[in-house]
Order: structure tokens, then sequence, then C-alpha cells
């Protein structure tokens, strides 16, 4: 969890705390957060990235404390989809919604069986999968809701990835849930074991590869949606961990689904500000039109975005 902070800075986190987290949520994985795990997570290679040069990452402090006291509140709540790491692939972008007046949760269950979208297991499994990390998600919002500093009433959904599926039926089991963002996500079903949960207005951030993003509902859709799509940007510039850090760091190889060209240093940077400015928006009035939210989005921070929105509709 993230949220607004009052009074001094304490007991800083660092990226070596964010990356232990991500190695935690693995059940197959024993690793120390050292530089060859901080190579292997950014990278998917164990010396990709120098091993000072990760040494010294892993030492860097990030913009969040530990423990702080809340500010009083009360605050929008914005709920992650379940998607492994996003504590530290989403780091900054969850920084800066709590920097701007929110208050930023997700949940992870590492209980077996699990059973992802890449694996080839039945689909049932997967939407077993899919069920309970839904329902954490559902009793994490309840558990912050009951807390002083959140705003029981306005709740935000966003996600990345296969996040998406579990941000979606989010939807269905807690209420005042009214908007959901998706960065290149999984939130229109594509696959067997996805369904379309969505209420209210929904953001679509779209790569390059659309495949297996279930895009083509958005005209019986029925629901009013903004689409803003990247042509240059791979799948991993949606977060930090894929694109960001190994392009900052000085990789030399990445993931397949990400470069660590031009598109990875300043991509995310800008594309965190404009989802920031758009979950404002969706916090203060769910029900915003998307031609209202697309204005938001006028200073794209050097980014080239083609940018799509739901016919208009009488009222």
């Amino acid at each position: 969890m993230w949220y607004p902070a009052s009074g001094p800075a304490r007991d800083p986190v660092s990226v070596a705390d964010l990356l232990r987290l991500a190695l935690f949520e693995d059940p197959d994985l024993e690793a120390d957060a050292d530089a060859v795990s901080l190579s292997l997570t950014l990278t998917g290679e164990s010396a990709s990235i120098d091993t000072e040069t990760a040494r010294a990452a892993l030492r860097s402090p990030v913009a969040a404390t530990r423990d702080a006291r809340p500010a009083a509140g009360p605050f929008p709540i914005v709920v992650w989809g379940v998607r492994h790491a996003t504590v530290l692939a989403q780091a900054p972008l969850s920084q800066l919604l709590a920097s701007r007046g929110a208050v930023v949760i997700t949940a992870w269950s590492s209980d077996e069986p699990l059973a992802f979208v890449w694996e080839d297991v039945p689909s049932e499994d997967k939407r077993a999968t899919i069920d309970a990390h839904a329902e954490d998600l559902a009793h994490a919002l309840s558990v912050i809701r009951a807390e002083p500093f959140a705003d029981t009433d306005r709740a935000v959904s966003i996600a990345w990835s296969y996040g998406g599926q579990t941000a979606a039926k989010l939807m269905t089991l807690a209420d005042r849930v009214g908007a959901a963002v998706s960065l290149d996500a999984n939130v229109l079903p594509d696959l067997p074991e996805e369904s379309l949960y969505l209420r209210g207005t929904t953001v679509l951030f779209v790569g390059q590869d659309t495949t297996r993003r279930g895009l083509e509902q958005l005209a019986g859709l029925g629901r009013p949606w903004l689409r803003v799509s990247f042509a240059d940007f791979m799948h991993g510039h949606f977060n930090a961990m894929e694109g960001y850090l190994p392009a900052l760091l000085g990789a030399r190889v990445g993931f397949p689904w990400s470069d660590l060209g031009p598109q990875a240093r300043h991509g995310y940077p800008a594309l965190a500000t404009m989802t920031a400015r758009l979950v404002e928006a969706l916090a203060a009035a769910p029900s915003t039109p998307p031609g209202e939210l697309a204005r938001t989005l006028t200073e794209r921070d050097g980014v080239d975005a083609e940018v799509r929105t739901s016919p208009a509709r009488p009222d």
C-alpha cells in the first residue's frame, strides 16, 4: 500500500526492498536481493546489468518510506489488478498517485494452485486463479475502506498486462469501483477464462502489439471508453521493471517484449504522468465523458499517441 503521509520522511524504502517483495511472491524462487537477482528480474539475463551498477541501484532509495503516519484524507482508492511483481514494476506510478492524493493498494497470493495465462493448463484452472486473486483484491479493498484516511465511495481499478483479468473481475465483487484504467492489459476478454465485468468508463492504453487484448469488442462495449494507442511502445514499456529501469541502468539486453531504446527510458515516466491525470479525473467523477478525459492528455510530454473515444451518445 502507498498513501499520502504526514510528518517528516524517515526509514526510506530502497530498490532492494521492492525486489525482495517481488522475489517473495514467487513460490518456486529462492533468491536474495543481489545484483544477479536484479539483473534476472529486470532483463531475464543474470549479467545483463553491470554488477557495480546493479549494487548501487539496489542501495538507492525510492520516494516511499515505511510506516509513515497517514495524512488526514479521505483519499480515493486505486486498486492494482493482481500481477506478479507489481510492487516493483509499478512503484514509480504508485508513488506518483500517492503523492497526488490517492491510496494505492494491491494484493498477491502465492497459494497453490496457480495457473497463469501463458501456461498449458485447462481454462477452468486459470479461471480459479483469477477468481481467487480477485477475491483477495476485494478483501484488501474492504480492509482499506475501514481506515479513516480512505474514501469509501471513490475507487478506481487499474491494471497492466494480465492483471487486467482481476481488475475487471473486481467490479463484480466490490461495489463503488466506478472506472478502470488498463496499461496494455487483459481487461477486455479475449481468452476462454476471461469474462467482461466492466462498468463505468474504461480507459485503455495500448501498445504496438494489440493481439490478445480483446479490442475488437470496443465497438459494441455499450460503455464509455477512451483508447490511447502508442505505436512505438512495446509491452514492456508499460511498466518500470522491464523497460524503464533496465534502460536507466544500461542493461545490455532485455526481455523480447521490451527493447531498451529511447522509448523505454522516456516513455514510462510520460505514461505515468498521463495515467495519474486520468485516475485523478475518474476518482473525482467516474462518469466523466471520454472526450473530457481526452483533453487531460493534450500535453503528452513528448509521447506520440493516437487518442480515440467511444461514440458520443445523446444525454
